[in-house]
């Protein structure tokens, strides 16, 4: 049996607690592996076992997509291995791809928030601070409780 899903993009924890759905999907299969793009190439994709219980774990491969003619002249996609051998692990991987996923855009609207609240304006249709993460990021709670609030109590 063949199972396919995403990885949620919550980042932080290891490779089996980001596969979306349940832990439980992870926990019944024999084996799981997850593809991600490599840190040090953009271009190349990596293929990376997460778990094995039916033999050692060893490492990943790594490949490209591109495209290639077939006998009839059609340009069909193609998957073309490497030999460069992929010396991290599922776990390093999605750590690094986390820390550097949108980091500028991160940045700006970071500092476009903080400096919206700085200013005292406060969370209105246009400029309402949706996402919990970012929310615990800049410090703040929801509903406008923010730090002076919170100390109140």
């Amino acid at each position: 049996m063949l199972a396919i899903t995403h990885l949620n993009k919550s980042g932080g924890g290891s490779a089996n607690s980001r596969f979306i759905g349940s832990i439980a999907f992870v926990a019944a299969a024999r084996a799981a592996l997850i593809v991600c793009r490599d840190p040090d190439d953009p271009e190349r994709r990596l293929f990376l076992p997460t778990k094995n219980n039916i033999g050692p774990e060893g490492s990943g491969l790594g490949f490209r997509v591109g495209t290639q003619v077939t006998p009839s002249g059609i340009v069909a996609p193609a998957i073309f291995w490497d030999s460069l051998p992929v010396k991290m692990s599922a776990d390093e991987v999605l750590a690094v791809s986390v820390d550097h996923r949108n980091a500028p855009a991160r940045d700006d609207a970071e500092d476009f928030l903080r400096d919206m609240l700085a200013s005292g304006a406060g969370a209105d249709t246009e400029t309402e601070i949706g996402s919990h993460g970012r929310r615990a990021v800049l410090g703040v709670g929801a509903e406008g409780e923010g730090p002076a609030q919170r100390h109140r109590r």
